[in-house]
């Protein structure tokens, strides 16, 4: 047999070399990773197994001593009254498991690596700090008389500086988890991911697909059988090698996935048109190493379904790269990487430049002897500080392993459903069998008359439960004796059967971590405390499987943000809903995403759901305490445990500020009690003041008209002339008037004090 042999070219070649030849040495790469791509390899043929096991396929073969135990051609000997069918075991278990997925948290969270985080929030302080001082010198200057055409307030400047240490993020970081929430929102990543899982738990294997196509991001989720990488010993795929995925396309879905370059040339259409569904790793099956040495696979049966078989490849290869030491354009040294197009000029102030190679990822479709999309990939995911390590745009993970074989839910249940199958084909075969008690009846009492018959007499004897007999026969006492009854009851034996199916079943779910609790199947008698302990140890079992898709899936929301990069090169704006149902808008320029260096980082979902619970068990106590209902319902609809803490401490915030609040009108209340007590004694004291004014003018207004009678007194008593006299009373009668005339004014005015101090309202205390 003549084998075509393909070499793995050298990697490390310019651009040039790489494009002569129309892609030559990038097209040889391609037919060299699809031939070493093991498809045939045992794992796979596993994988379809466990699939189609899960979903009810039952294969004979595992079964052989069951449906032929005694090992015979015949087929009249393998009729045995039962049909193997599938307990439905593992499928339960494993959507059960996809309910708890789709329950679990959203964790990645969002970080700006290289954002100047410190140095933003000392800016926002300086500020607030500046606006401080101004009020303050306002309030210096109005204090004066000093007119600033501003008014006075007092400004908490303590209050305010550590409000913003506390709820500042940074700028970056909140954009960068925007994108990731509207792709998730985008692509119904949900849907994608829980097709993930599915394969997860199933297969223990997990495949992803990230693309940018029309300034948009994608993700899909790979069939594990339709995938293969090289160096598997990575914990994540898409740091392998090479990376080779099985398409099965119709030629209608191919042409509309190529258009834009089967326009230009109408031979590929007709090339098109020719291709068969056969699997391109047929026409070569050898490949040759730089080495020498040679490996052979043996050929893939022909698939014999409507499409057609081809591959993508990606492939990490090398590029060169310059580093610059040049002079920029204020005479600073700096040094800029260059790609190796660049012409080293001192003219232009370049002092030095260093040559290296770095990972480049190269891809391309083979569908036959045709090839599409021969070129480097759109997304080269290299580190900022590793220029030398790039990323696949596949990605995927195994359950950890020791001997790199599979391992998941599926494989440790096959062996009890073969079992519980097994078990379920006796039990039906016994409850076939069972007949209750048997009747030995003689044929000799079967009438020998016209219109009788075995059938007939069988079937008066079922039906109507009694039979007739011809008594006139000459042996009808002898046959009589003969009749007996057999007891051919399993009623028992079916339900040990019964038990033993579920015995094996409880053994299942001990081996995986599953109990009836978790499986939602709780006993009144149970208990709060058993039910939650019961729960609690079936997680921490399955906590370690958990754990490790999350990782997963943090690395391709890794993934998703560098083709956004990509992808809204030229910004993006765009709308989305929440979790909570709140429409969101998304509005980014294609500068500040293309250079922030994002980091997404998963927390432990098993401690975080640990700690939801527990506060979704303390909400009764939080509405007893009065705390905001609609608080306590934004804590049950958010599924971010950092959320929900934003929103409590928010709560609590404002809960604080409220109760300051009141403290100060409380104490104002106070002040103004007091105020209003002070004032109704000095009113009180008033008067009294008034009262006792009155009361010494009537004294002085006596005394003076008593006065007055002495002088007159006198004067009669010296006996004064008629004149003097005359004249004296007409003083003293004029002082009498205006007297009087002070004495009325006097009383009127005290008069209208009294008034006033009546009218006046009387202190009452703020509440």
């Amino acid at each position: 047999m003549e084998l075509n042999v393909y070499r793995l070219p050298i990697q490390t070649k310019t651009l040039v070399e790489k494009e002569a030849d129309d892609f030559k040495w990038a097209k040889d790469t391609i037919k060299a990773w699809i031939q070493v791509a093991d498809f045939n390899h045992k794992d796979y043929d596993e994988m379809d197994r466990l699939l189609l096991a899960v979903e009810g396929k039952i294969f004979e073969e595992d079964y052989k001593q069951l449906l032929n135990p005694f090992n015979t051609d015949n087929p009249q000997f393998k009729k045995f009254p039962a049909k193997l069918k599938s307990f439905p075991l593992i499928m339960p278990v494993i959507q059960s498991f996809l309910g708890e997925t789709l329950n679990r948290f959203k964790i990645e969270q969002v970080v700006a690596v290289n954002a100047d985080v410190d140095n933003e929030l000392k800016t926002r302080i300086n500020l607030e700090i500046e606006v401080y001082y101004k009020q303050k010198m306002i309030n210096s200057m109005n204090a004066l008389g000093i007119d600033t055409g501003v008014d006075s307030k007092e400004i908490d400047i303590k209050s305010i500086v550590d409000d913003i240490v506390e709820t500042f993020d940074d700028k970056l970081s909140i954009q960068g988890q925007e994108i990731l929430d509207y792709i998730y929102y985008n692509l119904d990543l949900d849907d994608v991911w829980q097709e993930a899982a599915y394969y997860w738990y199933v297969l223990g294997r997990v495949c992803t697909y990230k693309y940018v196509k029309d300034d948009e991001v994608y993700m899909e989720c790979k069939d594990p059988r339709d995938v293969w990488f090289a160096n598997n010993n990575v914990t994540y795929n898409e740091n392998s090698d090479a990376v080779v995925c099985k398409l099965r396309v119709t030629k209608t879905q191919l042409i509309s996935k190529h258009y834009n370059t089967i326009k230009n040339d109408e031979s590929i259409l007709k090339r098109i048109e020719d291709l068969d569904n056969a699997d391109a790793l047929r026409e070569f099956n050898a490949i040759v190493f730089n080495d020498g040495e040679t490996f052979i696979h043996k050929s893939r049966e022909e698939d014999d379904s409507n499409y057609l078989i081809g591959y993508h490849v990606q492939w990490k290869a090398f590029q060169l790269e310059g580093e610059l030491t040049h002079y920029d354009i204020e005479g600073q040294i700096i040094n800029t990487v260059v790609d190796e197009s660049y012409k080293f000029d001192k003219t232009k102030g370049d002092i030095n430049i260093n040559w290296y190679w770095t990972e480049e990822t190269w891809e391309g479709e083979m569908f036959g002897d045709m090839f599409f999309d021969v070129r480097p990939a759109l997304i080269q995911r290299n580190q900022i500080n590793n220029r030398s390590s790039s990323k696949l745009g596949y990605n995927g993970r195994r359950v950890l392993s020791k001997t790199s074989g599979i391992s998941s839910i599926a494989k440790t249940g096959y062996p009890f459903q073969m079992l519980a199958n097994t078990l379920y084909y006796q039990l039906e075969t016994t409850i076939n069998k069972n007949k209750d008690k048997i009747l030995l009846m003689p044929l000799g009492l079967i009438p020998d008359k016209p219109g009788w018959s075995i059938d007939k007499f069988m079937y008066m004897a079922t039906s109507l439960s009694f039979a007739f007999f011809d008594e006139t026969k000459d042996n009808a006492n002898a046959v009589i004796s003969a009749i007996k009854a057999i007891d051919m009851g399993l009623g028992q034996y079916i339900k040990d059967m019964y038990d033993l199916i579920n015995a094996v079943k409880q053994e299942f779910w001990d081996a995986i971590g599953m109990n009836r609790q978790r499986f939602g199947d709780v006993n009144s008698s149970d208990g709060k405390g058993v039910n939650e302990q019961a729960l609690f140890r079936s997680a921490l079992i399955s906590a370690e499987l958990f754990r490790q898709i999350d990782k997963f899936k943090e690395k391709d929301a890794n993934g998703l943000i560098d083709c956004a990069k990509v992808a809204y090169i030229n910004g993006k704006k765009g709308t989305y809903v929440t979790s909570d149902g709140l429409h969101k808008t998304i509005e980014v320029t294609g500068e500040e995403i293309c250079w922030t260096e994002y980091g997404i980082f998963s927390k432990n979902n098993f401690k975080e759901d640990d700690k939801k619970n527990t506060l979704k068990s303390m909400g009764l106590t939080m509405l007893q305490n009065e705390s905001d209902i609609s608080t306590f319902i934004d804590v049950l609809d958010n599924d971010n445990f950092s959320k929900i803490k934003r929103i409590v401490k928010k709560a609590d915030k404002a809960k604080r500020a409220f109760i300051a609040q009141q403290e100060a009108a409380k104490q104002e209340a106070e002040q103004t009690k007091l105020a209003n007590e002070a004032k109704a004694v000095s009113d009180k004291l008033e008067l009294e003041k008034y009262k006792a004014d009155r009361n010494y003018d009537a004294v002085v207004d006596a005394a003076t008209i008593a006065a007055g009678l002495q002088v007159e007194n006198a004067a009669i008593e010296n006996e004064m002339s008629k004149e003097e006299l005359a004249l004296r009373r007409e003083e003293i009668a004029a002082g009498r008037e205006d007297l009087k005339a002070k004495v009325q004014m006097n009383r009127e005015n005290n008069a209208s004090k009294e008034k006033i101090a009546a009218s006046k309202p009387k202190p009452t205390s703020k509440k």
